[in-house]
């Protein structure tokens, strides 16, 4: 009897201790399974936090670029229409004809960005330096070179806009006989003003192919972050906003060419004059 009591017992302890086994189990499975769907939520906010700068920083850069692209067609687009008429038949005889001009700019301003662009563009992220005025970070570095074309392009604007001038009214007026002096004095203004252009349009145009290297060579890779995928994706948009401006900037130049010189020269130095404003502030 007492042999059945004792048994009962027993059968009745391993059965509580079994549901409290069974009970524990269930408790560490609830834990287990809260602790990791907090996980996830934290690595899928992680995530947002992580791709959300990456994005607003790749939608900035694609915009600034896209007012350096568009900006700077219409500006090449325009040179090349003062110029030609700087070089008509009646100005020939200052300063030579219009395919002499535009050659002469060109190959100014490409012997300058084959000079300058190499020193300018190893100073990218160059915070590591020891000279302080060396120790250039991205964004510094950027500014710099957006900024550094606003005076360059502002006094070749009034220099063209002279030039303009000059031949506008030899056209209405013609060659007088004040002297062969005075004519000698005429054509040396002309020619240092047409000097002056080339070299202030020239440094604004190295300043504008470091910018491009920078954007190409630096920015799109650092934003990467050692994504191919990513970096690929982004220089597929950059190639894209290349294209776009290529037909879109002459396209906008013929249409501000459709009046006078004058007022082409007065709306395209606004619009590359503000684009460069708004490429500094979006670049920060």
């Amino acid at each position: 009897m007492e042999f059945n009591k004792l048994q009962s017992h027993h059968e009745n302890s391993q059965r509580d201790s079994n549901d409290r086994f069974k009970n524990d189990a269930i408790e560490l499975n609830h834990r287990a399974l809260s602790s990791v769907s907090q996980s996830d939520e934290q690595h899928s906010d992680t995530d947002t936090h992580i791709n959300h700068p990456r994005t607003l920083a790749r939608v900035l850069v694609c915009i600034s670029h896209f007012f350096s692209e568009i900006s700077e067609w219409i500006w090449q687009f325009s040179t090349v229409v003062w110029l030609t008429s700087l070089g008509r038949d009646d100005q020939s005889i200052s300063l030579g004809s219009s395919l002499f001009l535009n050659s002469s700019y060109s190959a100014t301003t490409r012997i300058m960005v084959f000079l300058l662009v190499p020193r300018i563009t190893k100073y990218v992220n160059n915070s590591s330096s020891k000279s302080t005025w060396l120790a250039f970070s991205r964004k510094k570095f950027m500014s710099r070179i957006i900024l550094g074309q606003i005076p360059c392009l502002l006094f070749a604007t009034l220099l063209f806009g002279r030039e303009l001038s000059n031949d506008s009214l030899q056209s209405s007026n013609g060659i007088d006989g004040n002297g062969d002096r005075d004519e000698s004095n005429r054509q040396s203004t002309i020619l240092l003003g047409f000097v002056s252009i080339c070299l202030l349009s020239g440094f604004a145009q190295v300043l504008q192919s470091s910018y491009e290297v920078s954007i190409e060579r630096d920015w799109i890779v650092a934003m990467s972050e050692n994504d191919g995928q990513l970096l690929e994706s982004n220089n597929v948009l950059l190639n894209q906003i290349h294209l776009i401006c290529i037909i879109c900037g002459p396209s906008i130049a013929v249409l501000l060419h459709s009046h006078s010189d004058e007022w082409s020269l007065m709306c395209v130095s606004l619009i590359k004059i503000i684009s460069l404003i708004l490429m500094n502030v979006f670049i920060k």
